[in-house]
């Protein structure tokens, strides 16, 4: 699986982002005898981003964001004079006509007599109410930014600066557009925490091959909602994909993965349906619009595809060409494969976090696994585990709490056993060998099996099998992380 850099910064698992500061939080510079304080105040207007669209060339931008009815209570602004940088939220105004900031002391500003103090604005977003508590993102002044698309919508994106003087009142116009979280990273601003929520990426590369078997970079459309427990769909987060391509001198095309950002609420469960469509591209055709891989990952799935501090994986679909998808985790809606996963989830407080997929056609298992947070530098042993068939009926193998362990609070191989049964296929890299994780504690593994009718017999149902994962601090046998196979609907 390839791997790419994430520039400014990275979405990592526990990423901490725009977090407001009290006026007590911000100390000011206070002012000399021959200095005073100026305040100043800002002006919100919104702009009219659907007019604008069709006056720049963003020939890639094909959405508008949708705009909320709520009204604006809070203005969250950033900003820094005399190499300091200050955060503070103040409320909204109206007077019939303009929306503008309240007084605040925070926005009083040390200039010196017959002088000028620059000061930089660097981020301004409006509320419906308290950003703490219960208030929303409605509004916000786009950044100049390589990441953001949409600061070419207004004339002076952010970050900006502008002079006050001694004896003056200033007051400074800032232009927003309507906030659409679907589109975070239009607006420039890397990192956001909204309602006890981190985002997250998840990103996507594909290639096509016609029937020639020529390799072609994929286009293709997304499209992602959130979903319940049960598979129906809550929220359209994303409609969208690769259209065009960039041309290189040499002539041939080139395409970054597409990177979709999600959202992740903390302390809860995210489901996600990503459905994938194939469009026709620059050299070829293809049964255009037609669905080619569909899922439902969860938030944990997501995070296995998170490599360190500077690196994420992506998704890789061959589409055409005669090999697996890296991972084997969306299923084929055209293909009679049946693909399991799960997302093994740790045991004795191991951290470990594994995504694994099953593709079964016929007697021959497509196996992948994505594992993160193992022990540095060992290797780590794995096995698909359950019971086999008594009389015709196959025993569920559920995974063990740590309720199942003994007195010692530690989950031993043998109680472990006890709830998800002997093991009934290892997932080995070749004979005796297994995955090695690298020195952040992480590996991929893939491997194709093809079994006996014995085995075949013992994973007839694999949704009544579990994956485990084993290995913690020179301990090779203690169960670090189990997962219950369900079938990919």
């Amino acid at each position: 699986m390839k791997k790419f850099n994430l520039y400014l910064a990275i979405l990592s698992m526990c990423a901490l982002v725009i977090t407001g500061c009290s006026k007590d939080e911000n100390e000011k510079m206070n002012p000399g005898e021959d200095s005073a304080f100026v305040e100043i105040t800002f002006g919100a207007s919104l702009d009219e981003l659907v007019n604008r669209a069709v006056q720049v060339n963003k020939d890639h931008f094909n959405q508008i964001p949708t705009c909320s009815d709520a009204t604006p209570a809070v203005a969250r602004i950033e900003f820094s004079y005399g190499g300091q940088n200050y955060s503070t939220d103040v409320d909204i105004l109206f007077d019939g006509t303009a929306y503008f900031t309240d007084y605040s002391e925070a926005l009083k500003i040390p200039v010196a007599n017959n002088g000028t103090t620059t000061v930089t604005l660097t981020g301004f977003m409006v509320y419906d109410g308290d950003p703490d508590t219960d208030g929303d993102i409605i509004w916000i002044a786009p950044k100049s930014s390589e990441e953001g698309q949409f600061d070419g919508y207004v004339d002076n994106p952010l970050p900006f600066d502008f002079d006050v003087r001694d004896g003056t009142k200033p007051y400074i116009d800032i232009e927003v557009l309507c906030y659409d979280r679907r589109m975070v990273n239009e607006y420039g601003y890397v990192f956001f925490e909204l309602e006890n929520t981190e985002l997250i990426n998840f990103c996507i590369f594909g290639n096509f091959c016609p029937p020639s078997g020529r390799h072609y970079l994929a286009s293709y459309s997304v499209n992602v909602w959130t979903v319940d427990e049960n598979g129906n769909n809550l929220v359209d987060l994303y409609d969208g994909g690769i259209e065009n391509m960039i041309v290189e001198e040499d002539g041939q095309y080139s395409a970054d993965p597409l990177c979709i950002v999600l959202p992740d609420r903390l302390d809860e469960t995210d489901r996600y349906r990503i459905e994938i469509r194939i469009q026709d591209g620059p050299d070829y055709d293809a049964n255009e619009g037609e669905l080619i891989r569909t899922a439902i990952l969860t938030d944990l799935e997501i995070r296995t595809f998170f490599d360190g501090d500077d690196n994420l994986e992506y998704y890789h679909f061959f589409e055409g060409c005669g090999e697996s998808d890296d991972p084997q985790i969306f299923d084929d809606p055209r293909d009679d494969t049946m693909v399991y996963k799960t997302c093994a989830k740790e045991l004795n407080d191991s951290g470990v976090i594994a995504l694994a997929s099953v593709a079964k056609t016929g007697n021959k298992f497509d196996v992948t696994v994505l594992a993160t947070n193992t022990t540095a530098g060992m290797s780590h042993l794995q096995h698909i585990h359950g019971f086999a068939p008594v009389q015709g009926v196959q025993q569920d193998a559920t995974c063990p709490t740590m309720e199942d362990a003994g007195a010692d609070g530690i989950l031993t191989l043998e109680e472990g056993g006890l709830v998800y049964g002997p093991v009934q296929l290892g997932l080995s890299v070749s004979e005796d060998q297994f995955p090695v994780a690298d020195a952040n504690g992480n590996y991929i593994y893939e491997r194709v099996f093809t079994l006996s009718a014995d085995e075949m017999e013992n994973l007839t149902s694999l949704d009544k099998n579990v994956i485990v994962i084993h290995g913690l601090d020179g301990n090779a046998t203690l169960p670090v992380a189990c997962g219950e196979l369900s079938l990919v609907q």
